[in-house]
């Protein structure tokens, strides 16, 4: 762990650990692996599950884990306490994601296809309906507004697929784009909005654009409208108003021979684009905002392979005009992160806790 205020650095888990790591909302816990669970100070590493899960999500609203269990139920537990089922294994579920006020998760599950579940009775409400397994959706996550589910249709593999959203009422689904690749950390809520980077095929270096979308039109705006480039991996500051994003030349690269990368922060309203990070033989990677909207995390990348090793960055923003003050780093090195078509995932191996 490293503190960003005083650079310290501490090791809480000495050997053992696996991707992916989340801090639990009040920072006083570190979820890992395949739910196992340890003390952000420090301490004995638990399996509040009872044992593994297939995935884990944080609720936002207390410390409480939902977990999908190797045979497909769905679990809730909390640090120090015992597993309590909310759906019962067999009942097919993939994926899960909770709405922001805790109340409701939206699930995936084989033979069903994406639906919502009240947290406090287990009653689920199906979406969108998929009959066929082979054609199970993956639900990508909630609107702002929560009234809606994002989800990518079925199948769902690693070539870009369309994404639609289905309201939580249970009426008509809307597609928002076709083809996205299917990979959460390239969707960011900006204010009533999102962010999505869309386009075909794996790689990241070719054909991505910025779409911005939001509910209940679901209309959408071209953001980065510039296909010289490929756009990627969008972070839009708390209050809306910017998107920092990743860009390289529009052109296929290998996993030895990478195209160079760019931070770039654009105005959400399209009014201005600024390059904050140039490409250069350092790759910047995953940005992410501090909640004040005056700095952006990033990941720099030393090296021309997709296996090159990172470290973290703070660089500092004029919130008012986008453009950078400052950088700051390297606060720490990250080693590589595993991935394919050129999105490495530093999104599983790396968390952000920003006290309120």
């Amino acid at each position: 762990m490293f503190d960003l205020a005083t650079c310290r650095q501490t090791i809480v888990v000495a050997s053992g650990a696996e991707p992916p790591v989340r801090f639990s909302p009040d920072g006083q816990w570190l979820a890992f692996g395949d739910g196992q669970l340890v003390p952000a100070a420090g301490g004995a590493v638990t399996q509040p599950f009872g044992s593994s899960v297939q995935t884990w999500e944080w609720s936002a609203a207390g410390e409480v884990l939902g977990g999908v269990t190797e045979a497909g139920g769905v679990v809730f537990t909390t640090p120090g306490g015992e597993p309590q089922p909310l759906l019962p294994d067999g009942s097919g579920v993939r994926h899960l994601v909770f709405a922001a006020d805790g109340s409701r998760l939206a699930v995936d599950r084989a033979g069903a296809g994406i639906q919502v579940v009240d947290v406090n009775s287990g009653q689920a409400l199906t979406v969108f309906h998929q009959p066929d397994p082979a054609l199970t959706p993956e639900v990508a996550g909630w609107s702002p507004d929560a009234q809606w589910v994002l989800y990518w249709r079925g199948p769902v593999g690693k070539e870009a697929r369309p994404l639609d959203a289905a309201p939580t009422d249970g009426g008509p689904w809307v597609n928002l784009s076709d083809p996205m690749p299917p990979y959460t950390d390239l969707i960011s809520t900006c204010g009533d909005f999102v962010a999505l980077s869309v386009g075909p095929g794996q790689g990241m270096s070719e054909g991505k654009q910025i779409l911005l979308t939001g509910a209940p039109e679901w209309s959408f705006h071209n953001l980065t409208h510039d296909y010289t480039r490929s756009w990627f991996w969008p972070a839009c500051s708390t209050d809306g108003r910017w998107v920092a994003v990743v860009a390289t030349p529009n052109r296929a690269e290998s996993s030895n021979s990478t195209a160079p990368r760019a931070l770039w922060v654009l105005a959400s309203d399209g009014s201005s684009r600024t390059r904050v990070i140039p490409g250069g033989e350092d790759a910047p990677e995953f940005p992410r905002w501090s909640r004040d909207g005056q700095a952006i995390l990033v990941i720099l990348r030393s090296g021309t392979e997709w296996s090159s090793p990172g470290s973290l960055f703070l660089v500092q923003i004029e919130p008012s005009s986008g453009k950078i003050v400052s950088t700051m780093g390297p606060i720490g090195d990250l080693g590589s992160a595993p991935g394919e078509g050129g999105r490495q995932g530093w999104a599983a191996v790396t968390d952000w806790y920003q006290p309120a």
